[in-house]
């Protein structure tokens, strides 16, 4: 959780308060989180990448808007879960 809450936290905030659709940045962040998600078996960030990863495939800018917006209730399931 201190992986996600110092180093991608913050860049995802960022996106969302930017308003800027780098779509490669977004399929980046989706590969950089899927092996986070897979080396600590961890299936919602799992779940959560391989959706980012769908929509960017898309184009889907408002799914997207919506997805990377809901990393803090995904960061906050997780906590709860520890």
């Amino acid at each position: 959780l201190q992986l996600l809450e110092q180093d991608y936290q913050p860049r995802i905030a960022q996106f969302v308060q930017s308003g800027i659709f780098d779509v490669t940045a977004f399929m980046e962040l989706a590969e950089q989180l899927t092996i986070v998600a897979e080396h600590y078996q961890c299936y919602p960030l799992e779940e959560w990448t391989h959706t980012l990863k769908k929509q960017t495939e898309m184009f889907d800018l408002k799914s997207i808007s919506n997805t990377l917006a809901n990393f803090n209730d995904l960061f906050k399931q997780l906590h709860a879960l520890l």
